[in-house]
């Protein structure tokens, strides 16, 4: 049995809370940022467990309480300034991830495709290959020999 649940938590519960976040900024509710903040919460959680986004994407809950805050006060500048960057960073990972080559065809499982993770087949010893291959044809660097001088 699939788990249905999982799939919400991904890419439509992030989609939602981003149109939570600019509807709470522009109409002026702080609560539609509190729920997009707890929305978007696992989705951060789980870019977090990877080291290129290990601390930025702990930042978009926070911004998003910070913005609600800021909208209860009437600082409607300083929200819209806290939302668009969550906007523009879940926007550019979703235009990352929909150039991926091969992202339509996603059935067989995980492979490292020049250091971007693709569905396909997972073979460790074909990546241990391609470093060895890589380390073998990399140029180093000559030592360059010492001048001998012979005596006049």
């Amino acid at each position: 049995m699939t788990n249905w649940w999982v799939f919400l938590l991904g890419w439509p519960i992030l989609l939602v809370a981003l149109a939570l976040s600019g509807f709470g900024t522009f109409r002026n509710r702080p609560w539609n940022l509190y729920t997009a903040a707890i929305l978007i919460l696992p989705v951060s959680l789980y870019l977090a467990a990877t080291p290129r986004f290990a601390f930025v994407a702990l930042l978009a809950p926070l911004a998003l309480l910070l913005a609600g805050l800021a909208i209860k006060r009437n600082k409607i500048n300083l929200a819209i300034v806290m939302v668009l960057p969550v906007v523009l960073f879940f926007s550019w990972l979703a235009l990352i991830v929909l150039q991926e080559p091969g992202s339509h065809n996603k059935s067989q499982g995980v492979t490292i495709r020049g250091g971007v993770v693709g569905y396909a087949r997972f073979r460790p010893e074909a990546v241990v290959n391609q470093i060895i291959e890589i380390r073998h044809h990399s140029p180093r660097p000559r030592r360059k020999q010492p001048l001998h001088l012979s005596p006049p």
